[in-house]
């Protein structure tokens, strides 16, 4: 994605473009921050569990937060296919 960006600012890009590049940047950024709460927070669960002896992965916390860590997953690469979609309708690039 940094070459990408390197490129799209490089292009001699107008103001309102290089606005929307920063917001996508920040949600990259927003989503990738939840996702690693949401890691380390499975992470702790199942260290928890663990030392009870009763880790299983059909516990309720566990597939709560796991469902989460998907969607955030999810979303983080729709807005990765959104910026590439948006810089190469911007450029052209093939």
């Amino acid at each position: 994605m940094k070459d990408d960006l390197s490129e799209f600012i490089n292009h001699g890009t107008d103001p309102s473009l290089i606005e929307k590049a920063k917001q996508f940047n920040q949600l990259f950024i927003e989503k990738n921050i939840i996702i690693s709460f949401l890691n380390s927070d499975i992470n702790t669960l199942i260290s928890e569990i663990s030392h009870k002896k009763l880790f299983d992965t059909w516990h309720p916390q566990y597939v709560k937060i796991k469902n989460d860590i998907d969607m955030f997953i999810y979303e983080f690469r729709r807005i990765q296919f959104l910026f590439t979609a948006f810089i190469m309708d911007e450029y052209r690039i093939n």
